[in-house]
Parts: C-alpha cells; sequence; structure tokens
C-alpha cells in the first residue's frame, strides 16, 4: 500500500491497516527507525488529551491549601 506525506508530515494509514491493527482516533504509536524506513506500532488503546499529548498537564505536588472563612470573608466583605 502507499499514502502521501502531506505538508505537515502527517501519513494517512489506510482504513483496512487501522481496523486490522486496532488503531482507531487517540491511539498512541510507537515510530521507530527500520533498515530505509519507519517502522509504526501501536503503544496503547489509551486516549489523551491534547494537554496529556503535548505534555502539560498539571500534576499536584502537595495538598492544596484552602483559604479560611475569615479570608473568605475579608474578600466579600
Amino acid at each position: 500500500m502507499e499514502t502521501i506525506v502531506d505538508e505537515r508530515g502527517r501519513v494517512l494509514i489506510p482504513q483496512e491497516l487501522r481496523q486490522e491493527l486496532g488503531i482507531a482516533e487517540g491511539t498512541v504509536v510507537d515510530l521507530e527507525r527500520s533498515e530505509g524506513g519507519i517502522m509504526i506500532t501501536p503503544a496503547r488503546q489509551k486516549h489523551l488529551s491534547w494537554k496529556e499529548l503535548n505534555g502539560i498537564k498539571p500534576r499536584r505536588t502537595a495538598k492544596p491549601e484552602w483559604p479560611t472563612p475569615e479570608e473568605i470573608k475579608s474578600i466579600w466583605g
């Protein structure tokens, strides 16, 4: 099978191959160099958000500090 790389470097994997390999929208794939080419394999089936894909998902590093009732009253007071 042949496909074309578009101006943004994207490659369309034909539907027949996606179905055969279980690659659906949001599937993470591994890219690996091989002799004279690239091998694409499904890594996992978990759907990730754009934030997770770009590595900017915030992670909690400590317990959040909640304002006291007095602090809230002073803001709205």
